[in-house]
């Protein structure tokens, strides 16, 4: 094994017809170069095929060889980011000191954490909160909005993440996004009404915030209701009444 992953263009473009063949048909890691033998292959995707692919035996061995553990893809992906589908290979990954965490994608502005988020893995939230350096305030970039672990969980309506969040002092509860909307403004909007009690009983969330166009949490919650929403808008605007007037008799 070890004389073959000597060679870094083999591993990967062997890896990448290994994924091919496994139906995948994730063959955009190479590009062919004319005459005879393999395709000519970036030598730091051999990782992320065998990421794809699930080889946790090969990805192991790669890691030990000294591939990237943080190397990007064509769509500025890293290993982790990949993978946080698969719990093993998740940890097998963060197993590995020298991991990027944080990383962002280049092309879509995710990032390990906000995609953990966004699929309510309640367990790889705590894996990645477990880590140091890990920044719970790094916001995804997308085209026109940037969103936050805690807006994220906050607007899917994930309370035990939003509470694994909100227990870190470091997690900005009132933090905005480009147009100046909080994650109690989404909540509120949402009509997640657990998730409004939860940001209610942090004392750095301001009841009264208002974003860029003028709304507050109130306001967007009372629009929602009037919109007909399903989700548990009464409650929210009772809630957020009773902050109100505990801000004002203080």
């Amino acid at each position: 094994m070890a004389g073959f992953l000597e060679d870094r263009h083999i591993v990967s473009w062997a890896c990448q017809v290994l994924l091919h063949f496994r139906g995948r048909g994730y063959v955009g890691y190479y590009e062919k170069r004319s005459g005879t033998g393999p395709p000519t292959a970036d030598p730091w995707c051999a990782i992320h095929s065998a990421v794809i692919s699930g080889l946790e035996k090969l990805v192991l061995s790669l890691l030990d060889e000294g591939f990237d553990v943080d190397a990007r893809d064509g769509d500025g992906m890293t290993p982790l980011l990949w993978e946080l589908r698969d719990a093993a290979l998740t940890t097998l990954l963060m197993s590995n000191k020298a991991i990027d965490v944080n990383a962002r994608s280049t092309t879509c502005g995710y990032t390990p954490l906000s995609i953990a988020a966004r699929k309510g893995d309640q367990a790889t939230v705590q894996l990645l909160l477990a880590r140091e350096e890990i920044d719970v305030n790094v916001p995804e970039t997308q085209v026109t909005r940037s969103h936050t672990a805690l807006s994220i969980t906050g607007t899917l309506n994930y309370p035990g993440m939003v509470e694994l969040l909100l227990e870190r002092e470091d997690t900005k509860a009132d933090s905005r996004d480009e147009q100046g909307t909080t994650p109690l403004m989404k909540a509120a909007h949402r009509g997640n009404a657990c998730i409004v009690k939860l940001l209610l009983a942090r004392s750095d969330v301001d009841v009264l915030a208002v974003d860029d166009n003028g709304a507050t949490p109130l306001s967007s919650a009372e629009e929602r209701r009037m919109g007909g929403s399903e989700n548990d808008h009464d409650s929210v605007i009772r809630l957020l009444h009773s902050a109100i007037e505990e801000r004002i008799i203080s």
